[in-house]
């Protein structure tokens, strides 16, 4: 079994050249692990972490490129190097503007790929055990064995020096519990094996939110410890959110099925005009975070010093009416911003007269079937915000490429690919879009596995993100595009049938066939978009 302490991924088609890597490697002490095509690659990126991976260019069915798209996707400070028997400047050119470390010519120079590699896993943030047998038997003992990180017995030890450090230099540092939710029924749902699934994942989250000098470790059975030295409570509070936003956007794949999971964030501040010790600090992380779990899952609270008066009896009638006010001020502020952001999307949607409201049609049909599948209001709101946004990364798109009559290249095709993780990056620090996010940045997976940016398939796929997937083809088939004609309803019914179980997962396709069989009426036709969308509230 592959650990998260792996160095270097392999990646060729061809076992010869898979071995030579791998023994050239391996000679410098490293740990490796090969596979035989990208699809193997991304499915061992998913569940492990690798510092280093090394690929193949050509290769059937998922290229290096594919391969260095989906892995920047997943991680984005992926070390990957790609190798090419062709090796052409361009292609070259090409690897480098997509984020690949380096791109090297085969013949390989087995010293040049070394200290290649040498050069890249210096690099990585990822902090790596010391070498020897003494070194590692000690490093095992201060290890949590399950997630690679440090144990509680370790944790307390550094966070006593490092507290201690920054009473004397008067420097700020912030303390974070971060509390997996639900463990416990995941583990009588779906075995003690997928619960420990889900904790390695988070830990992995961890990894790759927090810098390397940050104090990373399992402090309890479901609780992980952040330390965050000369770091005040704005930075910390903006880590926090990620982590939150992080862990829930990729869903664990376990037992066959996709398990959403959340987290809770307790968070404490030492600040340089009041200093504690590391005691003190835990003992507040810990309040806060009870606190922040009595607020509900995927929230995070800080320690104050009215938090200390737990004796204290509270107006319970004043703290309703002011939750109430906060909750009306934050639908506003939400609201507020949604429309901001669909302003952006409408910009982009008007540069092409055959895109023109795709975004808000997308939502309409959205709504249709959710309706039809009587999801409860805030599945369905969640779905519908997600489709009026989903498209907002094309923003970064070239307008050359977004309205190309013709055939794009293979390199026009990549930029469009990435336009859902544009899209996350666009939106992800809007707290109020949790729901949302995984959607958008799944809307274009494949129930086969083909689609991207991840290549999740089945029920991997986030559900919304297949419905939405459903919805906007619905629309791109109705609608006339400047490299293709519209489709007759007959047509579009004959594509759903095609891609059953293939591009559409099979119930949503049976569903969007029933759908549009029973309501010839409601489809929106190009010619009067605007007035049917007006109609149905979607102006």
């Amino acid at each position: 079994m592959v650990t998260d302490t792996a160095d270097i991924l392999v990646v060729d088609d061809e076992p010869h050249v898979r071995d030579v890597l791998v023994t050239a490697l391996q000679d410098e002490g490293r740990q490796c692990r090969s596979v035989g095509s990208g699809a193997e690659a991304f499915d061992l990126l998913c569940r492990y972490l690798f510092d280093v991976i090394v690929s193949d260019v050509v290769m059937p069915h998922m290229d290096g490129f594919e391969l260095l798209t989906r892995a920047r996707a997943w991680r984005p400070d992926s070390k990957v190097i790609l190798v090419s028997g062709h090796g052409h400047r361009d292609s070259a050119e090409q690897a480098i503007r997509s984020g690949a470390y380096d791109y090297l010519a085969k013949p390989i120079d087995l010293s040049h790929l070394r200290e290649t590699v040498r050069r890249a896993l210096e690099e990585s943030r990822d902090q790596r055990p010391a070498e020897g047998p003494a070194a590692a038997s000690a490093d095992h003992l201060l290890r949590d064995p399950l997630t690679g990180l440090s144990n509680h017995r370790a944790f307390r030890e550094t966070l006593a020096h490092t507290v201690a450090r920054s009473r004397r230099y008067h420097e700020p540092f912030c303390l974070l519990l971060v509390d997996v939710n639900a463990l416990g029924e995941i583990n009588q749902l779906f075995g003690l094996g997928c619960g420990d699934l889900v904790l390695r994942e988070v830990a992995r989250r961890l990894s790759h939110v927090c810098r390397a000098t940050d104090l990373r470790a399992r402090y309890q059975s479901d609780v992980f410890a952040v330390g965050l030295p000369q770091t005040g409570r704005t930075g910390a509070a903006e880590l926090a959110q990620r982590i939150c936003r992080r862990v829930e956007a990729h869903p664990v794949v376990a037992a066959g099925r996709s398990i959403t999971v959340t987290v809770n964030v307790g968070a404490a501040e030492n600040r340089p005009d009041r200093m504690q010790n590391d005691s003190q600090l835990l003992r507040q992380a810990e309040e806060a975070l009870r606190l922040a779990k009595a607020r509900g899952r995927g929230r995070t609270a800080w320690w104050s010093d009215g938090l200390g008066g737990a004796t204290a009896t509270p107006d319970v009638r004043s703290v309703q009416v002011m939750q109430d006010q906060v909750r009306h001020l934050e639908d506003r502020l939400r609201d507020a911003c949604l429309e901001a952001t669909r302003a952006f999307v409408a910009a982009v949607e008007a540069k092409d007269p055959h895109t023109k409201q795709h975004s808000l049609t997308v939502a309409y049909y959205a709504e249709q079937l959710a309706r039809l599948m009587e999801l409860d209001a805030a599945r369905t709101r969640a779905i519908r915000t997600a489709a009026m946004l989903h498209d907002i990364g094309k923003i970064g798109i070239p307008d050359r490429v977004l309205t190309k009559p013709g055939k794009l290249t293979s390199e026009e095709l990549e930029l469009i690919r990435h336009h859902p993780v544009i899209s996350y990056q666009i939106l992800e620090h809007l707290s109020y879009l949790r729901e949302e996010l995984p959607i958008i940045l799944h809307h274009h997976e494949r129930f086969d596995g083909t689609g991207y940016p991840a290549g999740l398939a089945g029920r991997a796929i986030p559900f919304g993100a297949r419905l939405l997937h459903v919805a906007d083809s619905i629309d791109a088939m109705f609608s006339r595009r400047s490299y293709k004609a519209d489709l007759t309803l007959d047509e579009v019914l004959e594509e759903f049938h095609r891609g059953r179980g293939t591009q559409f997962d099979p119930e949503l396709a049976d569903l969007a066939i029933r759908w549009l069989l029973d309501n010839p009426d409601l489809i929106i036709q190009p010619a009067s978009r605007q007035t049917q969308l007006a109609a149905a509230g979607y102006a």
